[in-house]
């Protein structure tokens, strides 16, 4: 039902292409993804960043801010980094992150599931796009 939707939407012309993020929600061409506390949503980007095809396959953090594709934007107070993992859990030392499905433990420096630890990865600094310029 919902592809006969999407087809008959895009056949019309209401939606134009649209944006796959990494957790398989769907975005219009016009709209990017941004990583939220429930997941991934669909936000605005400005006319310039439509125009930008290379921005097409950054995860977008705020509207200045993006992290390379397949990775996680995480915010600590008010610094956005990117962790190397898609849909990552951000840990609370604002330095670290577990991948997917992993909690942190107490120091932030390893990732547990299901009693498996392994080592948490450092994030780097999200880029901007005054970066490009």
């Amino acid at each position: 039902m919902m592809l006969q939707v999407g087809l008959l939407l895009l056949m019309s012309g209401l939606v134009s292409g649209s944006i796959t993020c990494p957790d398989g929600t769907m975005c219009s061409d016009h709209s990017t993804c941004c990583t939220t506390l429930n997941g991934y949503e669909c936000c605005a980007v400005s006319e310039k960043e439509n125009l930008e095809t290379v921005k097409s396959s950054v995860i977008r953090c705020d509207r200045t801010h993006y992290c390379p594709e397949k990775t996680t934007c995480c915010n600590k107070s008010g610094t956005w980094a990117c962790c190397p993992y898609p849909l990552a859990t951000c840990c609370k030392d604002g330095y670290h992150c577990c991948p997917h499905n992993y909690t942190c433990d107490r120091t932030s420096t390893k990732c547990n599931r299901e009693g498996l630890m392994i080592p948490s990865a450092e994030k780097e600094s999200a880029m901007t796009d005054t970066d490009d310029e």
